[in-house]
Order: structure tokens, then C-alpha cells, then sequence
């Protein structure tokens, strides 16, 4: 009797756990690692042309003040 519902019990985790692995497999949350490594990239793609453009910025000033002034 007790082995028959020892069997009972671990017979229906093992079901149960089957049902959810395939759940999160094919129906959870679909993580898109490529999709977040992308946006990091764009964002810093963005700041470093941000910083191009002010050192360019400064580099002009600079140059344009060197000229007027010897």
C-alpha cells in the first residue's frame, strides 16, 4: 500500500514537471539575447557619436582660435 502511493506521488511530480518544462519551453517568457546585445550596441554607438561630435566641436575652436590668435 505504501509503495503503491510512494509510486502514486512521484509518478505525478515526475508528469507534472514534464508539463511545465514544456510550458516554459515552447509557451513562457522567450528571452532574445541577441535583441538586448543589439540595443547595448546602439545605445553606445549613440554616445560615442555624441563625444565624436564635440571633439570635433573642440578641435575646430581650438584650431580657429590658434589661427586668430599667434
Amino acid at each position: 500500500m505504501l509503495l503503491n502511493l510512494l509510486f502514486f506521488v512521484l509518478a505525478g511530480a515526475t508528469l507534472s514537471l514534464l508539463l511545465w518544462t514544456g510550458f516554459e519551453l515552447f509557451l513562457g517568457n522567450q528571452e532574445d539575447p541577441l535583441s538586448d546585445r543589439l540595443e547595448g550596441l546602439q545605445s553606445q554607438a549613440m554616445v560615442s557619436t555624441t563625444r565624436t561630435t564635440r571633439r570635433k566641436a573642440a578641435a575646430q575652436g581650438w584650431t580657429a582660435r590658434s589661427i586668430s590668435f599667434p
